[in-house]
């Protein structure tokens, strides 16, 4: 049942970053880093994800989003730092963050 659940979900996915054809630059307004704690020490431990917060622009309207990553991907974004969106063009509320070199779909 897993396995077909995961599938689903992948095909979903799959489909929706089909249609974020378009891109424009974000602006990074927000980076949270989720970790755990080692209570032995009271220090911060290993990075379980990243939460990013960003801006971007279409046409007037401007539009805030938050994407979650693993830690891999989302400690390439900087609070400040310019970043990607991949957008549907028919439909701008539809979008996905990106890192700069990644390509949108087409």
């Amino acid at each position: 049942m897993i396995g077909v659940a995961s599938y689903i979900a992948y095909r979903s996915d799959g489909r929706r970053a089909a249609r974020l054809t378009a891109e424009l630059p974000a602006t990074i307004t927000e980076v949270y880093v989720s970790r755990d704690r080692n209570n032995e020490e009271a220090r911060p431990g290993r990075i379980n994800g990243v939460r990013v917060t960003y801006q971007y622009s279409i046409s007037g309207r401007s539009y805030t989003r938050t994407s979650s990553f693993g830690r891999n991907v989302g400690m390439n974004f900087r609070e400040g730092g310019a970043a990607k969106v991949c957008y549907n063009p028919e439909n701008p509320e539809e979008a996905e963050l990106s890192e700069m070199n990644r390509l949108c779909e087409r």
